[in-house]
């Protein structure tokens, strides 16, 4: 999902994320649908004056502490770093602890608004990985052309007047696209 800023992208995140209702209308999804979402301004969300580790077993109790250990591991969260308070956070540790949350989740669907705007290199192209492998459907706000380009294969633009143009393809062919229809 793209478009220049402030045209509701994040919005419409909202919208499909449950966090907002529409205005009019309804969305449905698919009764085997599971979501789950990471908002732009993760910091707001994350609950404040607690560790890692409870913040992830209140989202899954079921979990034993060596699960959201070995979680937290594959997010870059070693040693002690599961000890530390979710209000410390670097704003790449938040997003970061969000899409660990999201890994014990198991959803077939991923909402990420701009996941990409707080990472260092490595964790971008380890979350550019892991997206390609992922079996299910991803919805993606990004102004990361790089990001863009190697994992979407539908473009949903959203333009200043509130339309929208839904291109079946990858990123550079709608470019071409979008080119040849300015002419």
């Amino acid at each position: 999902i793209i478009g220049p800023s402030g045209v509701g992208k994040s919005t419409f995140m909202k919208l499909l994320s449950g966090d907002l209702k529409p205005a009019t209308g309804t969305i449905h999804w698919g009764v085997t649908t599971t979501r789950s979402y990471c908002p732009q301004d993760i910091k707001q969300v994350l609950p404040k004056g607690i560790t890692l580790f409870q913040y992830l077993h209140d989202q899954n109790p079921e979990l034993d502490m060596g699960s959201i250990r070995g979680v937290l591991g594959r997010m870059l969260f070693t040693g002690e770093d599961g000890d530390k308070k979710t209000e410390v956070l670097s704003g790449g540790e938040s997003v970061r602890v969000t899409l660990s949350k999201m890994m014990l989740d198991e959803p077939n669907v991923l909402l990420l608004d701009e996941p990409t705007n707080h990472l260092d290199l490595e964790s971008i192209e380890a979350l550019n990985e892991s997206l390609k492998m992922f079996p299910g459907t991803t919805f993606f706000v990004s102004h990361d052309r790089q990001f863009i380009s190697s994992i979407a294969n539908r473009i949903i633009e959203i333009f200043p007047d509130g339309s929208m143009q839904d291109f079946a393809g990858n990123y550079e062919d709608y470019l071409a696209w979008a080119a040849k229809q300015k002419k």
